[in-house]
């Protein structure tokens, strides 16, 4: 069974479908960061800068709320030239009578007690039940109007800073609004933030992300490639189906050793030529596609 990419895990509203349905995944680590001639990365790349979407893949099946809400991340450069990446999640407008059907279906099901759908806000009225009182809450959607999409405000959020002169990756992860708010910095929320060790590479037309927790001896490794469409097409160092894999171990061995190390985790020392081998691999790894939006 296909592994979801971890970060897609945090993702609203996919969020409490993916923690129901995702199973454990099996994951590749390097035992040096590749690939070991790739150029180092000082700054953040321009060449795929925007805001872009993510793609089902071929055959995918997905809930008529992914459908609907599509998962998006921009990629942004900061003034010291690092790389931000947020993510959000996007209502196309010609799915605006898709999400009215789907909103009155939830309330003849008597999932909801009632809705209302506006411009700029999603409004919904639910049942609670807490300690055997029946009560009412009322909760909203923000709906921020550009070009021809709906941004959902509360979706909003900063996720990956790599700081290529710290060599730091720092991982945000939103907790709450903030009590302490500067009156130049209204309704702020709080995050937190992990960090790892980062050494970023360019070979040829792909970027490589290798990085290491601090208590960690080797290393992940997220790829990315733009082709000419505008496709950006992430690689994660996670299998993409065990079983397949396990049946191919003589072939995939052949390119480079895999040695097991723990339950879900193999390590790797590829060269660059067997790197390149491993990266074509369709089925190999996981891999997520965005189109460009902007």
């Amino acid at each position: 069974m296909k592994c979801t990419p971890f970060f897609l895990k945090k993702m609203f509203p996919i969020a409490a479908l993916v923690a129901i349905f995702a199973t454990s995944c099996t994951d590749i680590y390097f035992e040096n960061p590749v690939p070991q001639g790739g150029e180092a990365l000082r700054s953040a790349p321009t060449e795929w800068l925007g805001l872009y979407v993510v793609e089902p893949d071929a055959g995918e099946e997905v809930s008529e709320l992914e459908a609907i809400f599509r998962t998006c991340f921009r990629f942004e450069r900061t003034e010291e030239g690092n790389l931000l990446v947020s993510t959000e999640n996007r209502l196309h407008a010609t799915d605006l009578p898709r999400l009215k059907k789907e909103l009155e279906a939830q309330k003849q099901a008597g999932k909801l007690l009632d809705y209302q759908l506006t411009e700029s806000f999603i409004f919904c009225r639910l049942k609670t039940t807490e300690e055997d009182h029946i009560g009412v809450e009322e909760q909203y959607a923000t709906l921020i109007k550009s070009g021809s999409w709906y941004v959902l405000g509360q979706t909003v959020q900063p996720y990956w800073l790599f700081d290529f002169k710290a060599g730091k990756r720092i991982e945000y992860e939103r907790e709450r609004q903030a009590i302490l708010r500067a009156e130049w910095l209204p309704a702020a929320d709080s995050v937190s933030v992990k960090s790892s060790r980062l050494v970023a590479r360019q070979q040829q037309k792909t970027w490589y992300f290798n990085t290491r927790k601090e208590a960690d001896t080797t290393w992940s490794l997220i790829g990315l490639e733009q082709d000419a469409k505008g496709t950006l097409r992430i690689t994660l160092s996670s299998l993409n189906d065990r079983k397949t894999f396990e049946q191919r171990m003589e072939y995939y061995n052949a390119i480079t050793p895999f040695r097991k190390d723990g339950e879900n985790r193999y390590v790797i020392n590829p060269t660059d030529e067997a790197l390149q081998q491993l990266m074509k691999k369709e089925n190999l790894f996981q891999t997520i596609r965005m189109q460009q939006l902007e």
